[in-house]
């Protein structure tokens, strides 16, 4: 009976003593929970801030004084275009130019070809269209203007003096035909002359003031067929241009080749 009393003495004083216990160290029941260290929430609303204001380039912020002027860059001028030197003071008074003198040489030169025997392009024959005479097969003439003699002679006049196209187009001449219908030519007879090589071609004017001639010279190399065609030498010709009445023209010429 003792035992029992005093085994129910120490029930009692156990009770007493978990009554007595602060709130603060009182043990809740044990509840799981997992908070993490840092919490992430499961949706976000991200507030950017508002990015600064740069001014945006080129353009120069805007102050209370103006930006100095920056100094201008002059621009690049334009190419200035190489005049072509004449090869000698032109004439003045409206006198041809070098240009225009060279210009009339070359058909000069063209020309002069035909009778030399040399040369025929310029007059476009019409191989297919022949007149027959004596040991002579003319081609029709199909360059524009050339229809017949007075049309040639017309043309020549352009180019040379009345005494040179006299001479180039003399009464019984057989190397034009006129029938009437059109003009014919003989084709070229020969090859240009094989010992002449390269030419080169000036126009002279005397120092006088508003000349009224002028002179083509125009030099040509010899050639030695049989040193394979080295050149031996020049050859130089020259070509009176002067102002006859209203116009310039050639008062002699001849073949350089």
């Amino acid at each position: 009976m003792k035992k029992y009393l005093i085994l129910l003495a120490a029930v009692l004083a156990a009770v007493g003593l978990e009554g007595c216990r602060s709130p603060e160290t009182a043990v809740s029941p044990e509840v799981e929970t997992n908070v993490p260290a840092t919490a992430r929430p499961t949706a976000f609303h991200t507030v950017s801030p508002a990015p600064s204001r740069v001014p945006e380039s080129p353009e120069p912020a805007e102050t209370g004084t103006p930006p100095a002027e920056s100094e201008a860059i002059p621009e690049s001028p334009e190419p200035i275009e190489e005049s072509e030197v004449p090869l000698s003071a032109a004439p003045t008074a409206g006198g041809p130019s070098d240009e225009e003198v060279l210009r009339v040489y070359r058909e000069a030169t063209e020309a002069y070809s035909w009778f030399a025997g040399y040369g025929d392009s310029g007059l476009a024959l019409d191989a297919g269209d022949t007149q027959i005479r004596p040991d002579l097969t003319y081609h029709r003439v199909t360059a524009s203007g050339l229809r017949s003699l007075d049309d040639l002679r017309a043309y020549l006049k352009t180019l040379f003096s009345d005494e040179v196209v006299d001479g180039l187009l003399p009464p019984g001449q057989d190397r034009f035909l006129d029938t009437g219908d059109g003009l014919y030519a003989l084709p070229a007879g020969r090859e240009a002359d094989i010992t002449k090589g390269g030419a080169t071609t000036a126009v002279l004017w005397p120092a006088e003031e508003a000349p009224r001639s002028c002179t083509v010279q125009t030099t040509v190399e010899v050639l030695d067929p049989n040193n394979g065609f080295a050149v031996t030498g020049q050859q130089v010709y020259s070509f009176p241009y002067a102002q006859v009445g209203d116009k310039w023209v050639f008062t002699q010429f001849e073949s350089i080749f």
